[in-house]
């Protein structure tokens, strides 16, 4: 038995040693699974960003890579790529997106499984991959047509690998390490997280051996450049520039930092619709931008895994391997403070960008939840009444229908596929509308006079009206005939004749 297990030993009734390791970690994994599929089930209508990433497999279908690249705000082709070979195996495009994103989301069970196995043990590893299974918001998320599924396989997968080659240097573990960073590079643009962290941490280990880890960092750095070239060198085709991305976001956190642009800060606003904006008009810019990295990491851990992985924390310092613990602390603070400092350049934030050091921590958590467990067995039966009513609680949360109020956007998208056919000219206050029509997207501008002549449609959202200039609605309804109406959504026709 590995010593932080045995230090565990007694901490509950859970076995330190798991008689059938391969039938539990098959059941994590079918559990994982069956939680996303049903998420995918229970999304009515695909997320804001979905619609992006199914356009740009539409495009990169139709040989059509340049205006993929082209669609903003941008992101790496990575997961639209694989929507594509997973489409071979689905008649929709959308279903494959999110069979890309539950089956990955659920993969990542393992890699998590192992690391934990290896820092504290078999039933920490156990614990931590159900909670991982189980998270509401984690789990609903894998089921969208979102790219974080892929991701978190990937990061976590680099994660595994480089704790065992920090311990066990081997080229092979260098090699996949170079891949699995690289791979997560061409998914999201905090991918190059991995390239930090792979040096960061191996220059911390170094004193196992510093020619085995000189030459892994080599290897890693030869593969990640190899893995992600085709990317690096389209952004440098685009911009005439090597830089590691060309999304908005990053380049405005980066440009802000380095101070090549000094754009005013946004103001303080309490009435802001922007909950990140409201607790920085309450706490301050930093004070706020830490309270929503709080909050969205209380909600991202279920409310009562927070408090349970502070406790977790605590207990185990003497009970975990100590690389292993300073391993997941420089990682959870790593990958979320970045997501503090892109608040202080006003740039947007979603609970989904503090998720993974949620995820990062779920040893903690179970560590936590372990105690917590060997506490209440003193009264029979109560651990397993605990444990059935918050993972059935978890589960209702995750599998309810989420955006029924966006069913008019779809209702809208269908009837013009129907009623006109695929490949229109739509102008929508809401980019969901393109992916039910299968047209081409375009953004409702301030004045109609910016309005493109080849747009045909033009659909109104009334959530949306107040975004625009006084009159603006008064001379939209003037100039262009109401064609269907769905609940809060409008379409009108722009034909030359109406306008």
């Amino acid at each position: 038995m590995p010593e932080p297990a045995r230090a565990l030993a007694d901490w509950t009734w859970i076995p330190a040693r798991i008689r059938s390791e391969r039938a539990v970690v098959a059941v994590l994994l079918f559990a994982a699974l069956a939680l996303r599929v049903g998420a995918g089930f229970s999304g009515l209508v695909i997320q804001h960003d979905g619609s992006r990433f199914l356009k740009m497999t539409r495009l990169i279908d139709r040989a059509e890579f340049g205006r993929a690249m082209e669609i903003q705000p941008h992101m790496p082709p990575g997961y639209p790529l694989m929507i594509r070979l997973f489409a071979l195996l689905f008649r929709d495009t959308g279903t494959a997106a999110v069979a890309v994103a539950a089956l990955f989301g659920s993969l990542a069970l393992l890699p998590l499984y192992a690391l934990a196995k290896s820092i504290a043990g078999e039933r920490i590893g156990a614990v931590a991959a159900l909670i991982y299974a189980f998270l509401p918001d984690v789990f609903s998320l894998h089921g969208e047509v979102m790219s974080e599924g892929l991701f978190i396989f990937l990061f976590l997968s680099w994660m595994w690998l480089l704790w065992s080659a920090s311990r066990e240097p081997g080229w092979e573990r260098f090699v996949l390490l170079g891949v699995c960073g690289g791979c997560a590079f061409l998914v999201r643009p905090e991918g190059i997280y991995t390239l930090l962290g792979t040096v960061g941490w191996l220059l911390v280990t170094a004193h196992r051996g510093w020619l085995k880890h000189a030459g892994g960092i080599a290897a890693f750095l030869v593969v990640f450049l190899v893995v992600a070239s085709p990317y690096l060198l389209w952004v440098h085709a685009t911009t005439g520039k090597w830089r590691f991305t060309v999304n908005p976001f990053a380049e405005g956190i980066l440009d802000r930092l380095s101070g090549k642009t000094k754009a005013p800060q946004r103001p303080a606003n309490p009435d802001s619709e922007l909950k990140e904006e409201r607790a920085q008009a309450k706490y301050g810019r930093v004070g706020g931008a830490c309270v929503m990295v709080l909050r969205e990491g209380r909600k991202v851990c279920f409310h009562v895994f927070l408090p349970v992985g502070l406790l977790g924390l605590v207990l185990a310092w003497r009970r975990f391997d100590r690389w292993g613990y300073v391993f997941l602390l420089l990682l959870i603070l790593g990958y979320g403070l970045p997501t503090i400092v892109s608040m202080l350049t006003d740039q947007p934030f979603s609970y989904r960008y503090i998720m993974p050091s949620c995820l990062f921590a779920t040893p903690f958590m179970a560590a936590g939840t372990i105690a917590i467990l060997g506490w209440l067995s003193r009264v029979r039966w109560l651990p397993l009444v605990v444990s059935a009513s918050v993972l059935i609680a978890m589960t209702v949360k995750g599998v309810k229908p989420r955006r029924a109020d966006r069913l008019p956007l779809k209702q809208a998208g269908l009837w013009i596929r129907e009623h006109h056919g695929p490949d229109r000219k739509i102008a929508a206050m809401d980019r969901r509308v393109e992916y039910y029509a299968e047209g081409d997207y375009y953004a409702v501008p301030q004045d109609l006079k910016d309005l493109p002549a080849e747009v045909e449609f033009l659909v109104a959202y009334d959530r949306q009206w107040k975004h625009y200039p006084p009159g603006f609605r008064l001379d939209v309804e003037r100039r262009f005939r109401e064609e269907a109406r769905f609940g809060d959504v409008t379409v009108y026709s722009t034909a030359p004749s109406q306008r």
